[in-house]
């Protein structure tokens, strides 16, 4: 199904065309009521023609945070009967300022006219969306991945799942030094001939619907084992609330609260974990502080981990799932016991007897510098910013053997920065992620 077709609409309905998807402009407060507090759309009219599609995704969002509404759509099939009404879920893996967004299960049937119900009148505008994938239907094209001691899995890269080259990147992304690794699940469809596809759909969802910068998780994997890249490596992303930085995203495709992952896809969680590990000097089976959420969270985190945090984000999902949460143990002690891992050291690197700390990391306030040199001898700090760029530099002439600096970086500009420590002839270069 393409979008040659036209809709017919009311005179407070309208949609809005580009190359995947319709968007359909709905007010509530001048539509009919029901008698039973639900107030009915129109039906939309989708003209006979060229229909064959893998799935519609089908979601919804209205210009106003946090409201509890609940929205419905059912379907006029090719035999001239409605089907029953399926339901919107709101939103959970993320947040949007100014936004409330919905997601419903995938369309997979032909059907002739789609209509919308809400629970209750009310003066807000919804935005109905209807995306069809791109027609894609040959195996992804995998890239080799990048060597640490445990080796990057294969994965298909953007362009092999947006063909179409219409699932832009994020133009202005924020790099973040991970120390936490979050599973998701998308809960969405379990099975597909395309999940490539489905993956172009999580791209519209999270840029049109939930208004984000970019699709939110940095890979996905479906049930078939294929790794997808999402906003890709060492890239903030809109995966764990307001509290994204120091993460890795990993979504696994598919609703796992009451299925379990299939193996294929578990195996690959479990060597993209090693390689992100040991690229990123986290420990699998140990626990640390994660500045963002203000929690001691497992470095292998599930999202619902972060219902907990005091800080000011959406809680209360699920996600992953009941039946993928309970295996996240078991993946922590397998990917701990991986021969890859076992010949890396995952503690801070020292050169010499020579040492930096930086802590909060990353941070937006106050940062505590803790170093500690082979001897007594002068040193020299440095920092560089994200752009290359000398910023501040400092002499200590007369160091202690242990030594703490404190600095405030509020006000500086967000990314990635470097702490240069020299003493001798000695050198330590560690990154700071100011947010």
């Amino acid at each position: 199904m393409r979008l040659s077709f036209s809709l017919l609409f009311s005179f407070f309905c309208f949609a809005i065309y580009s190359q995947s998807s319709i968007s359909i402009k709905t007010n509530f407060s001048n539509s009919k009521a029901t008698g039973n507090e639900e107030i009915l759309s129109l039906a939309h009219k989708i003209p006979a023609g060229e229909n064959d599609f893998e799935f519609i995704g089908v979601s919804a969002y209205c210009e106003f945070e946090n409201i509890e509404e609940e929205l419905w759509f059912r379907l006029l099939g090719m035999n001239e009967k409605w089907g029953e009404w399926q339901e919107f879920k709101p939103n959970d893996h993320g947040i949007t300022k100014g936004r409330s967004a919905f997601e419903a299960p995938f369309i997979n049937e032909k059907f002739k006219e789609i209509q919308f119900k809400a629970s209750k009148k009310h003066a807000f505008d919804f935005n109905f969306r209807l995306y069809f994938p791109p027609q894609n239907s040959q195996e992804p094209v995998l890239k080799t991945g990048a060597l640490c001691s445990c080796a990057q899995p294969a994965f298909c890269d953007r362009n092999c799942w947006c063909p179409n080259n219409d699932c832009p990147k994020d133009p202005s992304p924020s790099p973040t030094q991970s120390t936490h690794i979050i599973v998701h699940h998308s809960a969405g469809a379990n099975t597909s001939n395309d999940f490539s596809a489905v993956v172009a759909y999580y791209w519209d969802l999270h840029v049109n619907t939930n208004g984000w910068d970019d699709i939110g998780y940095n890979w996905l994997i479906d049930p078939n084992g294929v790794i997808y890249e999402g906003r890709g490596d060492g890239v903030g992303g809109a995966h764990f609330s307001c509290m994204n930085g120091g993460t890795t995203g990993i979504c696994l495709i598919g609703n796992f609260q009451n299925q379990a992952p299939k193996n294929a896809a578990i195996a690959q969680l479990k060597n993209l974990i090693a390689w992100e590990a040991c690229d990123k000097n986290i420990s699998p089976n140990q626990s640390s502080y994660h500045a963002s959420s203000m929690l001691n969270l497992e470095n292998i985190s599930g999202h619902k981990d972060g219902n907990n945090a005091s800080v000011g984000c959406p809680k209360g999902t699920a996600c992953p799932g009941t039946e993928l949460y309970l295996r996240l143990d078991s993946i922590r002690m397998s990917v701990d016991s991986f021969a890859c891992i076992q010949g890396v050291s995952l503690n801070p690197t020292i050169i010499s007897e020579t040492r930096l700390e930086i802590y909060p990391n990353p941070s937006s306030r106050d940062v505590s510098l803790k170093f500690q040199l082979k001897k007594s001898s002068a040193c020299k700090f440095e920092i560089i910013n994200p752009m290359g760029q000398l910023l501040k530099t400092w002499n200590i002439t007369n160091p202690n053997p242990s030594n703490l600096i404190r600095i405030n970086v509020e006000g500086w500009d967000k990314g990635l920065y470097k702490i240069k420590l020299s003493s001798g002839n000695e050198e330590f270069l560690e990154s700071l992620m100011i947010y």
